[in-house]
């Protein structure tokens, strides 16, 4: 094991919802020869009744057995020795300790969202506010994935030149490391239905074109650097986060880029990410735009644009 190789980060609930989350970070611990670190969040106060509420202790003990529970079911699916598992107890707000404890990591791994109804609304969505704010990728996956659930392919979403460097890099790298095929997916659609039919029916040949040339010369620098990577290019009409899931269906990873938002410290989701995780049938990381300026109306176009003047912008958010 590599002692310089930062560590895969899991967050568990010690629910079923988190299972399937323990069981990647531990497969993607072991891929990267890092170490594994388990982290439970432990509330403050749980408001059972006012007359018999837990006291500190009870919640503790509560946390701590989730904690073994969760080292106990990595110890029976690894070799053992593979893996250096360390857990951590913390205690706070859920968000913001899990963000803290992500810090520094090499990935941060969730579960997908389980709470519905009142009890989201009331509580919030844990998953997607702790990938909107996390300074290292952060990926959410589905309760039932295994490491058996391979199928040779990791799907990236690009929306536009902006920030894309740093998207495909880090596809590369994972369909790489995985040994897979890279499907790079845009999509693209107009917001205005008329605009969209008469754009689908005159165009649609011209924006297949236009948006192939550009990402082919947005992967021409990686190609020679992944030249193990199999690339695929796909263009598709279709609104960008049904395209993603019907894409999910067929991939190992789904990898979306988290555009940075020119209201610091305010960090957001786009529907697509959103949408994502919250459906996927494939895990989805988000990666932070680490380094790359927010968008600004000349560097935030899509990858390709209409053919005609057109009074409707295109949609094209295949990124978060």
């Amino acid at each position: 094991m590599n002692g310089n190789t930062r560590a895969v980060v899991v967050a568990v609930d010690g629910t079923a919802g988190s299972a399937g989350a323990l069981r990647y970070a531990a497969d993607e611990a072991g891929r990267r020869g890092a170490p594994l670190r388990i982290v439970h969040v432990s509330p403050t106060y749980v408001p059972l009744t006012p007359m018999l509420p837990y006291v500190p202790d009870d919640l503790t003990a509560a946390g701590r057995a989730v904690l073994s529970e969760a080292e106990a079911a990595v110890s029976e699916s690894s070799e053992p020795g593979a893996l250096r598992v360390e857990t951590a107890l913390l205690s706070g707000g859920r968000v913001s300790e899990i963000v803290t404890a992500g810090d520094g990591a090499g990935l941060l791994v969730l579960g997908r969202e389980t709470r519905h109804g009142l009890d989201r609304w009331l509580l919030g969505a844990t998953t997607a506010a702790v990938a909107a704010h996390a300074s290292v990728p952060a990926v959410a996956v589905p309760a039932d994935w295994t490491p058996t659930t391979t199928r040779g392919m990791v799907v990236v979403g690009v929306k536009s030149s902006h920030g894309a460097a740093t998207l495909l890099e880090h596809a590369f790298a994972a369909a790489s490391a995985r040994g897979a095929t890279l499907r790079v997916v845009h999509a693209w659609s107009l917001p205005d239905p008329y605009g969209d039919r008469i754009e689908q029916r005159t165009h649609a040949a011209q924006w297949l074109t236009a948006s192939r040339m550009q990402i082919d010369r947005l992967l021409d620098p990686l190609r020679d650097r992944y030249a193990d990577v199999p690339v695929e290019v796909v263009v598709l009409h279709e609104q960008p986060a049904r395209a993603l899931l019907g894409q999910a269906d067929h991939a190992d990873l789904v990898v979306l880029l988290r555009s940075p938002s020119t209201l610091v410290p305010v960090r957001h989701l786009g529907t697509t990410a959103r949408a994502l995780l919250a459906h996927a049938t494939a895990p989805v990381e988000i990666v932070p735009a680490v380094g790359v300026q927010p968008a600004t109306r000349s560097t935030a176009d899509p990858v390709a644009r209409p053919v005609a003047t057109s009074t409707s912008a295109p949609s094209s958010s295949s990124n978060g």
